[in-house]
């Protein structure tokens, strides 16, 4: 069971690590508490876990701590792409360090988590680059939201399984209903043609009706080398891809994908004043390579 020790003036928790029902390990925890109050409800929980046989662990890592040397390095490193990186680390930057970042893993309690997402829905954001009266502002849109929060989730989920935490902490439900995407109407044939009529550029004009004819994205055109066209099978096989990516996702991720840097170009941020450099890469087609007949 857990004790409560004072000394001195400090007031400490002292229980033992446990993998299961009666599988303790042989550190001792002294878990320093504020108050009397304090140690005594975490006294009853950590009570509560043993009395139902579950794992209790303790970890001195923060967030931020947690996120850079942990979840990054090893499961970014192998589930995300670099514009999956780019779009992810937006969100644990600019959302949850602001937060969370120099709490400790074990204190982020379901009730800071809940409260945290009522409060970024409700809270009006501003545009760095638009000065805009206060009636014009608006909330964080439900979509953003919900990213957030599968975000949070997966991280808290692996804080779990790498047993960083008994349980995870994100225990609410999504912020915002489900995005139900709008669809849009497609361009009519007569509407096609009147688009190429009107494009003077030579290599535009081909792009474009490139997609058209094949429905290949901006990246899959614009990667197109000579050895992706067969000419006796009038026929395109999609191998590459051209992708504008931070610098910072293909030094952290894996470069096997890339094939070359193309181009280098740094943004400043006006709202962090920060410069962020970005590069133009082409690299191999994450997926399959597909093949468009062009007859």
């Amino acid at each position: 069971m857990a004790a409560i020790r004072k000394k001195g003036n400090s007031i400490y928790l002292v229980y033992r690590m446990s993998s299961g029902p009666g599988k303790y390990t042989g550190k001792q925890i002294w878990e320093k508490c504020q108050n009397e109050t304090e140690a005594n409800l975490k006294k009853l929980e950590i009570e509560a876990q043993m009395l139902q046989g579950r794992a209790i662990v303790y970890s001195e890592l923060t967030f931020r701590e947690f996120v850079e040397t942990k979840f990054i390095a090893v499961y970014a490193k192998k589930k995300w792409k670099y514009t999956t990186y780019d779009t992810n680390m937006g969100i644990i930057r600019n959302h949850l360090y602001p937060t969370f970042e120099h709490m400790k893993l074990r204190s982020i309690t379901p009730f800071a988590v809940e409260s945290f997402f009522s409060q970024i829905t409700a809270k009006k954001i501003t545009s760095p680059n638009k000065q805009l009266e206060e009636e014009d502002l608006r909330c964080i849109s439900g979509r953003t939201a919900n990213y957030i929060y599968s975000v949070f989730k997966c991280i808290m989920s692996k804080a779990v399984s790498w047993k960083e935490l008994t349980e995870s902490p994100v225990t609410c439900d999504k912020p915002a209903p489900d995005y139900e995407a709008e669809k849009r109407d497609a361009w009519a044939p007569e509407d096609f043609d009147l688009v190429l009529a009107n494009i003077e550029h030579e290599t535009l004009h081909l792009a474009v009706h490139f997609a058209f004819k094949t429905s290949m994205r901006i990246g899959e055109i614009t990667g197109l080398t000579w050895d992706c066209i067969d000419f006796e099978q009038c026929s395109v096989s999609v191998t590459k891809q051209a992708q504008r990516v931070s610098r910072d996702s293909i030094e952290t991720l894996s470069r096997k994908f890339v094939i070359q840097e193309l181009h280098t170009e740094c943004l400043h941020s006006k709202k962090k004043g920060e410069e962020k450099e970005t590069v133009l890469i082409l690299k191999h087609y994450p997926k399959n390579s597909r093949n468009h007949n062009l007859e």
